[in-house]
């Protein structure tokens, strides 16, 4: 699996959350991360190059394959680990939702993976 930053897997999962099976707008995907449109742009540009979204030539954006299948799997280990930090550690959401994203993009796949199977064991 190819490393991803916090940032383009924060988008991801927005965009995923977005688009259901449609594609979405730039200003959409910038109103909902609270972002400039330019920030946006930039992150679309690099996640093209990594083949997880397709930009069209109006402005609509969609999910590759690889990247729909890459944001429901970032979507699910998020959901669990932000629950556990909430549940245990009694954290803010926004700080468990940092430590969420920082974890995902500095933990391989097969460990983020088996931590889940662990905070779901615990819960």
């Amino acid at each position: 699996m190819q490393t991803l930053s916090a940032s383009s897997i924060r988008y991801l999962i927005t965009m995923h959350s977005l688009s259901g099976e449609r594609g979405m707008r730039c200003v959409d995907i910038a109103r909902a991360l609270h972002v400039t449109k330019p920030s946006v742009y930039r992150m679309m540009e690099a996640l093209s190059d990594k083949a997880l979204v397709q930009k069209e030539k109006y402005g609509m954006v969609f999910l590759t394959e690889n990247g729909r299948e890459l944001a429901v799997r970032y979507s699910a280990y998020y959901e669990i680990i932000f629950r556990f930090l909430c549940r245990e550690f009694a954290l803010p959401p926004e700080d468990a939702g940092n430590a969420v994203f920082a974890l995902l993009a500095g933990i391989s796949d097969e460990r983020i993976g088996s931590m889940c199977e662990i905070m779901r064991d615990m819960s």
